[in-house]
């Protein structure tokens, strides 16, 4: 038997909400939420075709500067779930606001039509003869000592009655703790969310599309079939007022707070046009309410999963928390195999998954390995850094990825990363076309990486047993968690003093606020790594970059290691390249230096002459003179020189190729968790 409270059924959540039917773009933060929405897209057309409306076009723009995601990353993370993905004509991209605005594609997504959704189940329910309660509430589980049945108090129209059940799944979406809290059962963690969507007519600029601008601004027009209409929601604007709910919280009335709203539709539209300017034409007509409900955890990830929890008081009662319309393949096959029935739907979403997909075993952040390999990498020395680094990473965390950067290693090397594709998986390999140099490599390997949290390793020196600490800290109290040398006994003794050197200056002189001794290896949230991307240049230095941009950081002191047994310094002239780049790149300190010493050399040069000295002190002036004049010339070519490299405004690096493991994703791990298991 269904109970349901409204009058009809898919009359709240579903109704009061996007019509989106999620092909996988919404959650480029979230893979597994992702991967699951594009394999269960195909299998919700098949079998609701006639539902949904798949006439209209539809583009995602790529927000600049303020998205949690750049357009490069949401291009590699398409790719990756193997979700359609095309530059918009140029007609639509002129609609954008080029300097709000990175990049504007065509998806493929449609919306569902409520009304026809409801004749539909309605007909299927009744095919199946399934009884239906309409506008009647279950109020109170009760588990007899004995075992047995069930019962069921439910409340309607002819007063109290009772139900004798062997299964029963809450299904109540923002009620589902009223029941298990008046059953006395444990309540569940959950946020809740007072939401409107503005019903609004579309600009006629827009001719009918349906827009999405993320991942930070985030607002989305899309159709709203059942009414003729669009519906305008806004990452900021949308929640009028949210609240959790958990043990020791205290009772908040979600009717109540339905009762009393105020619409901010012009809020929405007014920041909408300063990325679609067209969006000032919208219309509007009416707004949606509805109280929303997610876990605490999908704040950090934008995650979606389904929540399926047993009951410890009533274990014949299961709590079902459903973020999508959609995703509900993924409950009916999960409770499946939780009461050990036979699942027929998972075959079909196996045979419809996209090449490359493999299982995850939770719904934890993903990290991603950034490690560039030089000329210097040896095979045995790839190969334990690979093998050392999976099996922490598979001791610590659910979802990760390796991206090993060829930056001209040797060949044999690159013969034994193959290797490992073929036996490790979610392992990436980027090929760049030449050697462009360590601090290019890690570049290229950020521009890539889709982890939520980053972290960068050289193979050859950094310890794979330290993942854990540097991953932990940055969850916890930082931002940016980098490796700090516990000592360099092992370098000569001219290297130990020109790093000195270096430190004092920069840091003393300059002020570049680069913490002595730090290493490239270092951990990084999202939200680092997607600012250190907004920087393009000819050079691109880590350590300098990560000391710009801000945010909390944290050392970690280490004893780097030695996989090689060669010398781990740069060449005299590497290292001093790398110093003169880093100052130039920083500060324009140098130039008002031999600006000055010129100064005070004309100074002396004028006062020489006046006292009339001999030909030989003539000569010692000249030449010191001709000294400070070159020192200066060859200053001022250095600046000169960086700054032509930048007007060149070509690309820092070529991608020659790029292999992946066989293996990424598993496609028969659902978007389920339990939150007594999950920590939500």
């Amino acid at each position: 038997m269904l109970v349901e409270r409204e009058p009809a059924l898919l009359a709240r959540a579903s109704l009061r909400n996007q019509a989106r039917v999620h092909n996988g773009y919404h959650y480029p933060r979230s893979l597994l939420t992702a991967l699951r929405s594009r394999l269960n897209y195909g299998r919700f057309l098949d079998e609701y075709g006639d539902c949904v409306d798949r006439s209209f076009p539809h583009y995602y723009a790529i927000a600049r500067g303020v998205s949690k995601v750049t357009f490069a990353q949401f291009t590699e993370f398409c790719r990756r779930i193997g979700a359609p993905l095309v530059s918009a004509p140029s007609a639509v991209k002129r609609l954008f606001d080029s300097s709000r605005v990175d990049a504007v594609f065509e998806v493929q997504e449609c919306a569902f039509d409520a009304d026809r959704l409801r004749a539909r189940v309605d007909r299927e329910l009744r095919d199946a003869g399934v009884g239906v309660a309409l506008e009647t509430e279950a109020v109170r589980l009760r588990t007899a000592s004995t075992g047995g049945p069930m019962t069921v108090v439910t409340r309607g129209q002819g007063g109290e009655r009772e139900i004798g059940a062997g299964l029963v799944l809450n299904c109540t979406y923002s009620r589902l703790n009223r029941l298990l809290a008046d059953s006395n059962a444990p309540i569940i963690p959950a946020k809740h969310e007072l939401t409107e969507m503005a019903l609004v007519e579309p600009p006629r600029e827009l001719a009918g599309a349906a827009v999405t601008v993320m991942d930070g601004p985030f607002f989305s027009l899309m159709p709203y079939p059942s009414r003729g209409l669009f519906t305008l929601s806004h990452v900021r604007y949308t929640p009028h007022a949210s609240w959790q709910e958990h043990p020791g919280a205290p009772s908040v009335d979600a009717e109540a707070r339905l009762a009393t709203r105020e619409s901010r539709f012009t809020h929405m539209v007014r920041d909408a046009q300063r990325y679609l300017p067209a969006m000032s034409g919208s219309r509007y007509v009416d707004s949606l309410w509805e109280v929303k409900t997610v876990m605490p955890r999908s704040e950090q990830d934008d995650s979606r999963p389904i929540l399926l929890q047993q009951s410890t008081t009533h274990p014949s009662c299961y709590t079902v928390l459903g973020a999508k319309i959609d995703s509900v393949y993924d409950v009916e096959e999960a409770l499946a195999e939780t009461l050990g029935l036979a699942a027929p739907a998972a075959r079909h979403i196996a045979q419809s998954a996209p090449r490359g997909v493999a299982s995850l075993r939770g719904n934890e952040s993903l990290i991603s390995i950034v490690a560039p390999l030089a000329t210097d990498a040896t095979p045995a020395a790839v190969e334990a850094f690979v093998d050392e680094t999976v099996a922490m990473l598979r001791r610590t965390v659910t979802h990760y990825e390796i991206i090993l950067v060829d930056d001209g290693a040797p060949a044999e090397t690159t013969d034994r990363v193959r290797a490992l594709l073929a036996r490790h998986d979610f392992v990436r390999f980027l090929r760049l076309s030449r050697h462009f140099g360590e601090e290019t490599a890690i570049t290229a390997g950020l521009d890539v990486a889709i982890g939520d949290y980053v972290i960068v390793m050289l193979p050859n020196m950094d310890p794979p047993a330290l993942i854990p600490e540097f991953f932990e800290r940055v969850r916890s109290d930082a931002d940016i968690v980098y490796g700090v040398r516990l000592h360099r006994k092992s370098e000569p003794l001219w290297y130990r003093a020109g790093a000195r050197a270096f430190y004092w200056y920069i840091n003393s002189v300059v002020g570049a606020g680069i913490p002595e001794d730090s290493t490239q290896f270092r951990c990084m949230s999202r939200q680092v790594v997607n600012a250190i991307s907004q920087i393009r240049g000819p050079d691109q230095y880590l350590r300098l970059l990560t000391s710009y941009i801000g945010f909390r950081k944290q050392a970690l002191p280490y004893a780097p290691i030695n996989r090689t047994g060669q010398p781990t310094v740069r060449p005299k002239a590497d290292a001093a390249h790398l110093a003169r780049a880093l100052i130039i790149d920083h500060t324009t300190h140098p130039l008002r230096l031999v600006l000055r010493l010129g100064m005070i050399a004309a100074a002396i040069n004028v006062i020489w002459v006046a006292t009339g000295p001999g030909a030989a002190g003539q000569t010692i002036g000249s030449a010191l003179g001709l000294f400070l004049l070159t020192m200066m010339i060859g200053t001022t070519g250095e600046y000169v020189g960086a700054l032509a490299r930048r007007m060149r405004d070509r690309p820092a690096y070529y991608v020659r190729e790029e292999h992946t493991s066989s293996v990424l994703l598993r496609e028969e791990r659902k978007n389920v968790v339990d939150a007594t298991r999950d920590g939500s």
